[in-house]
């Protein structure tokens, strides 16, 4: 019997929050979004929190939070809006990600919101790693509107006496949603 995507959500975030170790979360469109990123929107709190925002030609230092959620939005009437399949036509959706992270230039919680193809670069990256918390990131953002990328590179290990990665891992992709 299938369940709604709300009930699949508190299901998977009552698992997180008993300890269990989720190694594979597949969303509705079988997308594989790794095993660090309960879609749970508690985790997101209500709303309204700090954005991580990137400037043309500027880079942040971010570790991931665990939490992640899926948006399906339009471009209506000069603004972005959830989307309502009662009033919006399937070729109108758009889909973003919305990650936590901790920006390391304030000790800040924020969010980073990307594309798909950004946010497959994240998955990518973190899916490796047994902890969220012992990697740092940079962000970078070049472009701007269409042209705007967000290139992201693990740079090091954020507890002190913790072993290197090897080789940092890198992606570059694009982001085709400007903030």
């Amino acid at each position: 019997m299938p369940v709604s995507e709300a009930e699949a959500r508190a299901f998977v975030g009552r698992l997180v929050k008993a300890g269990f170790s989720i190694t594979k979360i597949v969303n509705r469109d079988g997308v594989n979004m790794g095993n660090h990123f309960g879609f749970s929107d508690k985790d997101f709190g209500t709303g309204g929190g700090s954005y991580l925002r990137i400037k043309d030609g500027d880079e942040a230092e971010v570790i991931f939070l665990p939490g992640a959620t899926r948006r399906e939005y339009v471009f209506s009437g000069g603004r972005y809006e959830d989307f309502d399949p009662t009033r919006h036509a399937p070729e109108e959706k758009k889909i973003s990600f919305i990650f936590n992270v901790k920006d390391l230039s304030d000790d800040a919680e924020k969010t980073f919101e990307c594309n798909p193809v950004t946010a497959r670069a994240i998955r990518d990256l973190t899916s490796k790693l047994s902890d969220l918390s012992l990697a740092v990131f940079r962000i970078q953002r070049t472009g701007n509107g269409p042209a705007t990328r967000y290139p992201i590179k693990q740079i090091k290990r954020a507890v002190p006496g913790a072993a290197a990665p090897s080789a940092p891992q890198q992606s570059d992709n694009g982001d085709d949603r400007p903030f």
